[in-house]
């Protein structure tokens, strides 16, 4: 299915959605229309959901020569280019980079740095997908009625169009049935697969506490 809301080549981030629901079915344009400058709707495609605080080894990214298409970090071209990616057939890097963290960088590089960059990423993903099937198990769910519990903070949406935020299961009772866990992104990061990552405007880490609500959690909302 199509994105709800993403980034187009030109670099305009658009969204598509439906009518929204009243009640069990789909609103008509008099119900959702609430005003002359609001309307209720139902996303059109997937929204993607990006964990605020922490950062996590991408699984793919663009190679340079290559601005529009995401390559597998396990593509052979990209053991090619991390084995040493300061070599002039690359062109130069404009704005330069400090040479200080230019030779940095250049110590992170070399033979296996992509082997090693996809093994991580594939951990890190992997950790991310047991959490969310071990808690479809533990609530008695299945992945067709599982709930994410979605907490903002000052920016909804990054420049992808993914929303951010600290993200867990939706656990109306908190204790019900076991205490309801910390959100993935304070999970992966004591399970040591991922990294914390706050860039302004995103919140200070306290306010983690609040992503572990749910429907009816009151003042952790």
């Amino acid at each position: 299915m199509a994105k709800a809301i993403e980034t187009l080549g030109s670099g305009l981030t658009v969204g598509h959605g439906a009518l929204g629901a009243h009640g069990d079915v789909q609103g008509s344009v008099r119900q959702q229309t609430h005003d002359g400058d609001t309307v209720i709707v139902d996303p059109d495609g997937n929204l993607g959901l990006r964990l605020l605080g922490v950062d996590a080894p991408e699984v793919s990214f663009t190679l340079p020569g290559n601005d529009t298409a995401f390559i597998s970090i396990a593509d052979p071209r990209w053991a090619e280019f991390l084995d040493d990616p300061f070599d002039a057939a690359y062109g130069a890097i404009d704005p330069p980079l400090d040479p200080g963290l230019q030779a940095s960088l250049g110590e992170r590089a070399g033979p296996g740095a992509a082997a090693n960059h996809a093994e991580l990423a594939k951990m890190s993903e992997d950790a991310l997908e047991s959490l969310i099937e071990t808690d479809i198990e533990t609530l008695g769910e299945t992945p067709e009625t599982f709930r994410f519990f979605c907490s903002f903070a000052t920016e909804v949406m990054d420049v992808y169009g993914r929303l951010l935020c600290y993200l867990n299961r939706d656990q109306p009772d908190p204790d019900d049935p076991e205490p309801r866990p910390n959100s993935y992104n304070e999970r992966l990061l004591a399970l040591g697969q991922v990294t914390p990552y706050f860039i302004w405007p995103e919140p200070r880490p306290v306010h983690a506490a609040q992503a572990s609500g749910g429907r009816g959690a009151g003042s952790q909302r």
